[in-house]
């Protein structure tokens, strides 16, 4: 009988803390950094087009090298991200999720010529996906020479259901369902079976159509 009020004390505090954490999982979703004094790079990962409005415009402000995610759809968002700048911009052209954004971002980083050691980093997205940049940074990223800032889009360019006041009911929005769902897999750590199975996705699709 003890036995049994044992593993039904663990089975409640389980559902419990699974309870808590699907509450709260919209909420989880959200990290940011105040904008720093200076940007040596700014980092936009694809593909939602006010990221590009938003790091154009730190971009101008503060003159960074730009790094550009977005596989197969930048040429037709020049006009977004602006003929020169466009020109100048170092392209990620070969990504299939998060983290190989992050992985050839790291190779890019590694790359670059900046004077500076220390290097600071402007990563931009939207609300929802920093969690997950911020957990796959904090293990691709982490380097002393890297001073790494979280940058969502501000609330005020997005539509009222992806504000981040929207976050504490994230199940009404499907949207927000979705990158709650891709934040346990990340929080699981199972995100290279996510990006390998949609790099062979892209290379079936590719190969059947030839």
């Amino acid at each position: 009988m003890s036995l049994l009020k044992t593993a039904s004390f663990f089975f409640l505090l389980l559902l419990s803390l699974a309870g808590f954490y699907i509450f709260h999982a919209g909420m989880n979703l959200l990290h940011s950094s105040s904008i720093p004094s200076d940007i040596d790079v700014v980092v936009t990962f694809a593909p939602i087009e006010i990221r590009y409005e938003y790091s154009r415009e730190l971009r101008e402000e503060y003159d960074s090298h730009w790094i550009i995610g977005d596989p197969g759809h930048l040429v037709s968002r020049k006009a977004i991200i602006g003929e020169a700048d466009y020109n100048n911009a170092t392209l990620i052209t070969d990504s299939y999720s998060t983290y190989s954004e992050i992985v050839e971002i790291r190779k890019i980083l590694d790359n670059i010529s900046i004077a500076e050691n220390n290097i600071s980093i402007a990563l931009v997205s939207s609300h929802f996906h920093m969690r997950r940049i911020k957990m796959l940074t904090e293990r691709y990223l982490n380097s002393a020479n890297f001073n790494i800032h979280y940058l969502p889009v501000p609330d005020d360019m997005y539509e009222p259901y992806l504000k981040s006041s929207a976050y504490e009911s994230w199940w009404k929005h499907k949207d927000l369902q979705i990158e709650a769902f891709k934040n346990l897999l990340y929080e699981l750590r199972v995100y290279r079976v996510y990006t390998h199975t949609r790099k062979l996705k892209k290379i079936l699709r590719a190969y059947l159509s030839s």
